[in-house]
């Protein structure tokens, strides 16, 4: 067993922090189309997640991509400097996020 593994093996809580360039198509520079939610990605981490509380792991997700998601739905390109755009963008996306890790967890 590997030194990594054997980490693993011993914690009871496990934080998974997520990013925008994780969350999002390959590609995505949000200075053109294709900034949506990558679904094969969100299956996977689902997937995971699900994998990692049936060996009894409490496991926590931080999330980032709440403005990039919500640029995406709201069509606004490339990224804006405005911050109340940006708090818009970050409501949407955040409200999309929760829904589709609530749904890929469902599915587990």
């Amino acid at each position: 067993m590997t030194e990594r593994e054997q980490f693993f093996r011993d914690v009871n809580k496990i934080v998974i922090k997520i990013g925008t360039s994780s969350i999002t198509r390959k590609g995505c520079d949000h200075t053109r189309e294709n900034c949506n939610i990558d679904p094969a990605f969100m299956e996977s981490i689902a997937f995971q997640v699900s994998e990692l509380r049936k060996q009894g792991k409490e496991v926590i997700i931080v999330s980032s991509g709440a403005i990039g998601v919500g640029l995406n739905e709201l069509g606004i390109a490339p990224k804006p400097r405005e911050i109340p755009i940006r708090q818009a963008a970050a409501a949407v996306g955040q409200s999309m996020l929760c829904l589709l890790y609530t749904s890929d967890a469902a599915d587990e």
